[in-house]
């Protein structure tokens, strides 16, 4: 797949940041998971990437505990 850089890149590596949370929010289809892929893949640094619309991921998920949460993402 081709990946098509967007204008909006810069500003989203400059909200990147250690241990914060950051959502992202669009139309759909506009390539909102391609960005977060291509920025994964690019920062070459361990993590974790869950689809909430899995049903697997979900069930994990559905354990909303600080202890479940340490278990999943270890040094992520």
């Amino acid at each position: 797949m081709i990946y098509i850089q967007r204008s909006v890149e810069d500003f989203f590596s400059d909200l990147v940041r250690p241990q914060k949370v950051l959502i992202i929010l669009g139309a759909r289809r506009v390539g909102k998971t391609q960005l977060i892929n291509h920025k994964l893949l690019m920062g070459n640094k361990p993590h974790l990437l869950l689809n909430g619309e899995d049903m697997n991921a979900q069930a994990i998920l559905a354990n909303r505990s600080v202890s479940n949460y340490r278990r999943l993402l270890g040094d992520k």
